[in-house]
């Protein structure tokens, strides 16, 4: 009686290891190929499927694939090849052999586009909406609220940023422009809170302000606030007297540039004109640029 009950706890448990086996192996299988490089048994039973199907792929009939363009013809076989599969015959390999379409791409030699396009012919995605008026009633009936705080959160944002488009903004809080209508269309208050932030945003008139100078979101104080129109202006103060000061230098330094003021140079040499603007704070005005060496200043310094 030992022994039975012995074989019987084997049996149970052999039993579960070759369950437990069979788990890994079809979790292997099911795995997505994202690559069919280093799968040569897999390329080969490709292969041969295409070569049964008689196809006209470049795979299987063109030795220099991927020397050329996709589009051009071979200029060793003088044939332009298809890259992909008939419909039909792609449609089998996929059922086959679950991969990505990168992956089919890398395989054919083609772009991943063109495998994606084939491949919607027969298995197009499901681009249907989901959030229609009986989804976002039966969201409401079986939550019995709708839970607002995300909401609000996308309007908190729409306020602090008036740059960042709604889209963006729509992205960062995870929500989307179908859910947001229906929301509006069942909760008034909502849309009315809405539009109040959308003027805001238009009005320029948020707590903060984005200086185009410097790059930073700045308090509306750290900005000059015009009477006329009753709106900020696009830089901040401190770069306003930043752009100010550099727009004297350069005047001022125009201004010694144009600036003309003759005068007659007292070089032993003879007479003659000069600008007297041209000179520096230590120059003698009684020279010429040319003639400084005659000036009195210029011979003391020389001792």
């Amino acid at each position: 009686m030992y022994f039975i009950n012995v074989i019987i706890e084997l049996t149970v448990i052999l039993h579960i290891f070759v369950v437990y086996l069979q788990i890994l192996t079809n979790i292997n299988v099911m795995e997505k190929i994202k690559t069919f490089k280093g799968k040569n048994l897999i390329v080969n039973e490709i292969k041969q499927f295409l070569i049964d199907k008689n196809s006209d792929v470049a795979l299987i009939n063109c030795e220099h694939i991927g020397s050329y363009e996709s589009k051009n013809i071979c200029p060793d076989c003088g044939v332009r090849w298809n890259r992909l599969p008939k419909e039909q015959a792609f449609k089998e390999l996929t059922l086959s052999y679950d991969a990505t379409d990168t992956a089919w791409a890398e395989l054919f030699s083609t772009n991943k586009s063109s495998v994606t396009r084939l491949r919607n012919r027969f298995n197009p995605k499901n681009n249907s909406e989901v959030w229609t008026k009986s989804r976002f009633e039966k969201e409401i009936n079986e939550g019995r609220y709708l839970d607002k705080k995300p909401i609000y959160d996308f309007f908190n944002l729409l306020e602090q940023y008036p740059r960042s488009s709604i889209n963006e903004l729509l992205k960062i809080t995870e929500l989307n422009q179908k859910y947001l209508d229906l929301a509006f269309n069942y909760y008034p208050e909502m849309k009315s809170d809405y539009k109040k932030i959308i003027e805001l945003r238009k009005s320029n008139n948020a707590n903060y302000q984005y200086c185009y100078k410097c790059k930073i979101r700045k308090s509306n104080d750290k900005f000059i606030k015009f009477e006329l129109n009753e709106r900020y202006a696009s830089i901040c103060r401190l770069c306003a007297d930043e752009n100010l000061k550099t727009y004297n230098d350069q005047s001022h330094a125009t201004f010694n540039d144009n600036y003309v003021e003759i005068e007659t140079c007292k070089s032993p040499e003879g007479p003659h004109e000069f600008n007297r603007a041209k000179l520096t704070k230590d120059d003698d005005p009684l020279f010429c640029k040319k003639h400084q060496k005659y000036s009195q200043k210029f011979i003391e310094n020389q001792k």
